[in-house]
């Protein structure tokens, strides 16, 4: 083979590697990932223990729908957070809690809620890790549990909305989330 060739063939080689799943790595999990990874995924990240799930994601179900990566454009991407006090004595939030809305190519809200409450100091550094991650990036991944598929009154319209329970957030800079990826803030 011609020198020429060896060059623009690696080249083209290494881009196919670098953008998207290999075609092996979707048929062995045919059913973690929803859509287009954008380049942000990896093999690791489809078989992981936490997330592997044998089941097509079904909208009109929540029980049978396991868990699955869903990628979104950044500039639909937005954070909502809230404060919870139990002793009413004392002037000050103990947990709080984030909620992911980011809106679909199909112009669906889609709402990722906490597992449950966390400290006020743990949820500000997911914050921070989570802005961090999305600066600059076309498109982000989450990682979660399907739960439900609703109309409701969202930002003063009825709207379809999709629930779920997150897992993890993912970009070409990095993962973060309960299960599987940590960052340092």
């Amino acid at each position: 083979m011609s020198k020429l060739l060896i060059g623009p063939l690696l080249l083209l080689y290494f881009i196919n590697l670098s953008f998207g799943l290999s075609s092996t790595i979707k048929s062995k999990y045919p059913f973690v990932l929803f859509g287009d990874d954008y380049g942000i995924l990896n093999a690791q990240d489809m078989s992981d223990e936490y997330g592997l799930t044998t089941k097509k994601l079904d909208y009109n179900s929540s029980t049978n729908s396991g868990m699955h990566w869903k990628c979104y454009k950044t500039s639909g991407f937005s954070l909502k957070y809230w404060n919870q006090k139990f002793d009413k004595k004392l002037d000050e939030d103990h947990f709080g809690g984030l909620i992911i809305n980011v809106l679909d190519n199909n112009g669906i809200i889609n709402t990722y809620d906490m597992r449950r409450a966390i400290t006020i100091d743990r949820r500000d550094k997911f914050i921070k890790i989570w802005q961090r991650l999305i600066k600059n990036q076309a498109h982000v991944c989450i990682h979660g549990h399907f739960v439900s598929n609703e109309i409701e009154l969202f930002n003063g319209k009825k709207q379809r909305v999709y629930g779920w329970v997150f897992n993890k957030l993912k970009t070409n800079k990095g993962c973060s989330g309960y299960f599987g990826c940590n960052l340092k803030e």
